[in-house]
């Protein structure tokens, strides 16, 4: 038995939660409908960081005539499934902020190919909005030519067991087609059920750098073997370390 004949909510629930069963009740005396609440937070006396919560009904006692007679208040304490919706919220939080903060495009997709997740990343980089591609296949977002080695790879990757390094292909949308090295890796829910899971960097931009800076080298070592002036590299110590074929002629080397 919650509640003794005389007394009131402040009598044996916790203040916060007495202060807003009382207004609920005076509500449905005056009203005569019933209340629901949901996810009634509370504080556990004498225990400030221990919270409780609890889906809190009150309803109308009706007397033949129709009027208010008393409220039955229930109270169901649901501390428990509410905090593991919060670590599971927390959780998700988590994961979201973890993905978004890498600079690489991440995605999942479930066993028929479909979309289930992007990270921010791959949103910018290919210029769709997440709910433009969540729950798309590959031959829905992508030209045929692009869908069809994307999704044999992924094929390939779930019916094993490991994560797979891969180059591929994907534009984006300044029309270049770009290389991307991709991680894809298999994995279960607690279902049971196969999805894959994928990150990807852009290789394009870093492969026009490296081949920039060879062309460069290129450049420099022709300049620096044609001219007619003798030179040279040294260290500190003397030693030379590389010289041009102008300056071997003069001193009699080839």
């Amino acid at each position: 038995t919650l509640f003794r004949s005389g007394q009131t909510p402040l009598d044996v629930l916790p203040a916060d939660l007495a202060r807003v069963t009382l207004e609920r009740l005076h509500t449905v005396m005056r009203t005569g409908r019933p209340v629901h609440e949901k996810e009634v937070r509370t504080v556990v006396p004498g225990q400030a960081s221990q919270k409780r919560y609890w889906n809190v009904s009150y309803h109308p006692h009706l007397l033949p005539d129709g009027s208010v007679h008393g409220v039955y208040l229930t109270l169901i304490d649901i501390t428990q499934a509410t905090e593991t919706q919060i670590a599971l919220r927390e959780s998700q939080q988590r994961f979201e902020a973890f993905m978004n903060a890498i600079p690489m495009v991440g995605f999942m997709k479930d066993a028929d190919g479909r979309m289930v997740y992007i990270n921010e990343q791959f949103a910018d980089r290919f210029g769709r909005p997440v709910e433009k591609v969540l729950g798309k296949l590959d031959h829905e977002i992508w030209p045929a030519e692009i869908a069809r080695p994307l999704r044999a790879t992924d094929v390939a990757v779930m019916a094993g067991t490991t994560a797979v390094e891969v180059r591929e292909l994907v534009p984006t949308p300044d029309g270049v087609l770009r290389e991307w090295w991709a991680v894809k890796f298999p994995f279960r829910d607690s279902q049971g059920r196969v999805f894959l899971g994928g990150i990807a960097l852009d290789l394009t931009e870093r492969q026009q750098l490296e081949e920039a800076l060879r062309r460069s080298e290129l450049r420099y070592r022709q300049l620096w073997q044609r001219n007619l002036a003798g030179g040279f590299r040294a260290a500190r110590d003397g030693r030379i370390l590389d010289c041009n074929d102008s300056f071997a002629r003069l001193f009699g080397f080839n």
